[in-house]
């Protein structure tokens, strides 16, 4: 885990198994901080453990216990303050137990006089953006397809169990997006009263659409939906109104005062005599 820290400048995903935190992986989390453990038991022996190499993110990397529908992971984030990584929060169960998961974390947190942080609950969910919504399902629609017939190969109800029969249902239930910025945007703001807010979006690469495709979806996503959703773009887009309102009136003044200046320097250079150059 350190060194996959390092080799990925700290940007590398870590989570636990709940089975395994559960057990008592855990209880070692002390070794990221530079602590030594020796601990005995039928399942390990650590005999004054500690790391070789120490994190590259201080005191440690941020870890987070994958949550699909069941309380288990809450339950384990809670009582080791660790993250929950919603990844089943694009499917309708799993939609649906954001706000109960977290709640269960933050009781147990508490149960051991710990306090949840939000910025911690990250949530998976599929997004594509294009320009219209037409043009966002025609880019996935392959994809999304061949994808389709893998699951029914695999999983037993398929796309439907998962909430993802149709690319449309997606988009009406707000569980994601395949459309516009202002789908994008207010599958977010969906997702944000759920769950009482959360501290990142992850977007559930399922390759439905193409590299090309892919790749202006997610700037899209970087330039346009988040801004929106944080409110960030607000004053920028305040400012544009406010100016748009007014251009006749600016534009205006603003050749008034040019042509002020002009005749101003025009007049300074007739009254100074220019002396030879000797």
């Amino acid at each position: 885990m350190a060194r996959t820290g390092h080799q990925h400048r700290g940007r590398a995903p870590t989570t636990g198994c709940g089975c395994q935190l559960g057990r008592g992986r855990a209880r070692h989390l002390g070794r990221l901080g530079g602590e030594t453990v020796t601990r005995h038991t039928d399942w390990y022996t650590l005999d004054e453990a500690t790391l070789h190499i120490g994190p590259y993110t201080r005191p440690r990397p941020h870890l987070a216990v994958a949550s699909a529908i069941t309380p288990s992971a809450g339950r384990i984030a809670g009582r080791h303050v660790l993250g929950l990584l919603c990844v089943a929060a694009g499917s309708s169960p799993g939609y649906e137990v954001l706000d109960l998961n977290w709640r269960i974390a933050e009781e147990q947190a508490a149960e051991h006089g710990h306090v949840m942080d939000r910025s911690g609950l990250r949530l998976v969910a599929p997004f594509h953006i294009a320009e219209s919504r037409d043009q966002a399902l025609s880019e996935v629609q392959a994809g999304y397809e061949r994808w389709c017939g893998y699951m029914i190969d695999t999983l037993e109800g398929g796309p439907s169990l998962l909430g993802y029969d149709s690319l449309e249902r997606i988009n009406e239930e707000g569980h994601g997006a395949i459309g516009t910025v202002e789908d994008a945007v207010n599958a977010l703001h969906r997702y944000w009263n759920k769950s009482g807010g959360f501290g990142c979006i992850l977007n559930q690469q399922t390759h439905w659409a193409d590299d090309e495709a892919t790749r202006r979806s997610y700037r899209t996503f970087v330039d346009e939906v988040m801004p929106a959703f944080t409110g960030s773009a607000g004053p920028r887009h305040e400012s544009y109104l406010w100016t748009r309102n007014r251009r006749a009136d600016l534009s205006a003044r603003s050749r008034e005062a040019a042509t002020k200046a002009i005749e101003a320097t025009s007049r300074r250079r007739t009254r100074v005599p220019i002396s030879p150059q000797r």
